[in-house]
Formats: C-alpha cells, sequence, structure tokens
C-alpha cells in the first residue's frame, strides 16, 4: 500500500514538472478556459484478497461530475465526484460467527477524486501529453438479516475502495471535430471491506484488503466536437491479468465555457 501511494505521488510530480516541454513545437495560448463535465463509468475488475491466496470478481458503476480548468493550454487540473455502486460478489468472511459469502449486491456510496493532465509535445496532427487520475470511493453501510439459523442475525458490509493511475497518450489531432487517441497507463485499485455480523448474543467484524489484479492498462478513446461549446467523449479500456482480461468504459457530456 505505501509503495503504490508513493508511486502514485512521484508520477503526479513528473506531470507537474514538464508543461513546458511542448512550448517549443507550439507556443500555448495565454490565459485559461473552464469545463464542466456529466461523467460515467463502469469498472470491471478481479481482486485478490486473503494476502493474495483468494481472488474474486469487483463491479462498480460512476456517476458524477467533473470540473476542468487548463492553464495556457499545457496544463490542465481536474475535480470529481459523484455516486458511486460497488459490488464484490463471492467476497468470502470466514472470521464472523457464521461464515458469509457477500452476495448482497451493489452498495451505495459517493466518489472524490482529481485528475491532471501536461502536455509534452504537439503538431498540426500529432499530440502527446501525460495524464494522471486518483479517485477514492467511499461506501455506504448495507444491512440485512441472515435467516435459517436459530436465532435473529444481521449483518451490515461498508465498502471503500481507490483508483489510480498515469500515463502518456498519443493524440491524432489531424481531424476537425474529432481526436481519438491510444492511452497506455500504470493502473492501481485497493481497498477494504468491513462486514459486521450479530447472531444472537455473538458478535463478530471482519476487514477484509483487496487489490486489483493487473497494473497496465491500454484504452482507446476520441472526443467529438459537436459545437464550440458541446463535446462527447469515450473510452474503453482492457487491463491484462493471469488467466484474463479486465476492463472499463468511459464517457462524459462536456460543456466549454
Amino acid at each position: 500500500m505505501k509503495q503504490t501511494v508513493r508511486a502514485v505521488a512521484a508520477a503526479l510530480l513528473v506531470l507537474t514538472a514538464v508543461p513546458a516541454f511542448g512550448q517549443a513545437q507550439r507556443p500555448a495560448l495565454p490565459g485559461s478556459s473552464f469545463k464542466a463535465n456529466l461523467t460515467a463509468e463502469y469498472l470491471s475488475r478481479r481482486i485478490s484478497w486473503d494476502e493474495a491466496s483468494r481472488d474474486s470478481e469487483f463491479r462498480a458503476l460512476l456517476a458524477g461530475l467533473k470540473f476542468d480548468v487548463e492553464f495556457g493550454g499545457l496544463l490542465t487540473l481536474s475535480v470529481v465526484g459523484g455516486l458511486s455502486l460497488s459490488d464484490f460478489p463471492a467476497l468470502t468472511f470466514r472470521e464472523l460467527p457464521i461464515a458469509l459469502d457477500y452476495e448482497a449486491g451493489f452498495v451505495q456510496g459517493i466518489y472524490v477524486g482529481g485528475e491532471i493532465k501536461t502536455k509534452l509535445l504537439a503538431s498540426d496532427t500529432i499530440e502527446m501529453d501525460i495524464w494522471g487520475r486518483y479517485v477514492t470511493s467511499l461506501g455506504t453501510s448495507k444491512t440485512w438479516t441472515i435467516e435459517g439459523f436459530g436465532a435473529p442475525g444481521e449483518a451490515a458490509g461498508k465498502p471503500n475502495w481507490s483508483l489510480a493511475e498515469v500515463g502518456p497518450r498519443l493524440i491524432y489531432a489531424g481531424f476537425q471535430n474529432a481526436a481519438p487517441y491510444l492511452a497506455v497507463t500504470a493502473n492501481w485499485l485497493w481497498g477494504d471491506f468491513k462486514m459486521d455480523e450479530t447472531m444472537g448474543e455473538l458478535v463478530g467484524s471482519e476487514l477484509k484488503k483487496v487489490k486489483g489484479l493487473g497494473i497496465v492498462r491500454a484504452a482507446l478513446g476520441t472526443t467529438l466536437d459537436l459545437s464550440s461549446r458541446f463535446s462527447v467523449w469515450g473510452e474503453a479500456g482492457l487491463i491484462p491479468r493471469s488467466g484474463g482480461v479486465d476492463w472499463n468504459v468511459r464517457g462524459a457530456l462536456r460543456f466549454s465555457f
């Protein structure tokens, strides 16, 4: 966990240090601009737990807002936030009074985070930038009744997870209203799921730490300008891992001020 945080912090420091590199290719326009986005994202990942001895599926849906501030065409800073739905099917808890396999479906929560993008080079047809983001989801507590054991029982689960990624994007800028790109990023997913259980007079609690399998993500995306102020953006990514491939899709409706 500490190594992951250090790696992300180091990568973001690099991002803030290199925006002037692209100035030699094309002078940036002065001033700043502001964009507001309606965003949505779906993730399907494989996660490991119990010290990487077990693995299961993780799914999440994010829907919210993103606000971008672009400085001189070289550096863009963003804040994100909204509602999250998280599901950890087949996550197993064995240190409770009655062992549980989680099958209660999606848990509601909120997510917050930020993004940073800095331009490395630009020409009439090709651009390259480095992009990074960090998102954390804080789940609410979901409670359900446990039946069939001769005594009244109740379980309450609360998941929290975080996602960080950073890497370059190669953008084709030769189209008038579209900007397709290829991105290759390092991607980290980690979190925990706390389960509390009451079974008659017995009370137990277990914290399960999870970690995403696969670390390299390749994605194709594009921005399509509908007018001088409105645009749409979409991206689909794959994360190879041992035994399979994980994926996610993202999209946004964007308004420029």
